[in-house]
């Protein structure tokens, strides 16, 4: 509930764009730190092998730069809560 209560007051209080910005940013950072404190973790993706049973394949590309199957990019975060997958992240995926 206070989450909810922190952001009508940054809604109805702020008077400026940074204001709200701020509130918003200081809300988003207790959120984070409340669900982190229940176990809650994003999946890694950048730079990691892709796993079917981690990631989503959205798009695959050759790259010179990349190894066959390493992911290229995460275009929307993955999380897990404890040891099982509340969302599964969605990658951009090497293949020659």
């Amino acid at each position: 509930m206070d989450s909810y209560e922190d952001l009508e007051r940054a809604l109805t209080q702020s008077k400026t764009e940074k204001e709200l910005h701020d509130g918003v940013e200081l809300i988003y950072s207790k959120m984070k730190t409340t669900l982190e404190n229940e176990g809650l973790k994003e999946i890694p993706t950048k730079g990691e092998k892709f796993d079917p049973l981690k990631h989503e394949a959205l798009m695959v590309e050759a790259s010179k730069n990349h190894e066959n199957g390493e992911i290229i990019d995460e275009l929307m975060k993955g999380y897990m809560l404890k040891d099982k997958i509340i969302k599964y992240p969605k990658v951009r995926v090497c293949k020659k």
